[in-house]
């Protein structure tokens, strides 16, 4: 199996003879727009995922701080539901942190092209980025495919999250507001007569 660190194959090899990427011209002509076709499309389908994962942390943080906010006089720090929501929360932050500080599509470098393609002739040129695109798309496939997944669990942290806060806030509607400390002048002695 060939890597990029290897030479791209000129020809089709492993017969008697190597057909040399000239036999090959016609269908070259046809395949290379669909293989500069397959970067664009992995770019746009990996940007859907990462505008949704973007999305998505937006969504929780803006509703987690709106129940806050709904329900700051009542706050009841020691409340599992409240406990287990932002348990819920953080890990959904920080797995969506990481994810979208991880993976990129895979793409032919320019150095590469320079260093490698720039001297071959077109077909031979065509050959190889038909072969790469080959190679990328697959491997650009499988990261859409692991961010995606990634924003599921990330989904799935969230939804936790805002069914334990409602569930928190719905404990707070519901039980009676926390007795207020008797006021200074309250506990003060009586004023003389």
């Amino acid at each position: 199996m060939q890597d990029e660190t290897n030479n791209c194959p000129t020809g089709l090899e492993g017969t008697d003879e190597a057909v040399p990427a000239e036999a090959y011209s016609d269908a070259l002509e046809l395949a290379y727009p669909i293989a500069v076709e397959s970067y664009k499309q992995a770019e746009r389908r990996f940007e859907v995922v990462e505008k949704r994962l973007q999305e998505l942390l937006a969504f929780a943080v803006t509703v987690t701080v709106g129940i806050l906010a709904v329900c700051a006089g009542k706050v009841d720090f020691r409340s599992t539901p409240f406990i287990l929501s932002i348990v819920c929360f953080a890990v959904g932050i920080i797995i969506g942190i990481c994810a979208r500080l991880s993976g990129h599509i895979k793409l032919i470098a320019p150095e590469v092209l320079f260093d490698k393609y720039l001297t071959k002739s077109r077909a031979e040129f065509q050959f190889a980025f038909v072969f790469w695109a080959g190679k990328h798309d697959k491997e650009n496939s499988r990261r859409v495919y692991k961010k995606a997944n990634q924003t599921n669990v990330v989904a799935f942290f969230f939804l936790a999250e805002a069914v334990l806060m409602g569930l928190w806030a719905l404990s707070l509607i519901k039980s009676p507001a926390p007795p207020t400390p008797p006021s200074a002048r309250s506990i003060s002695s009586p004023s003389p007569k």
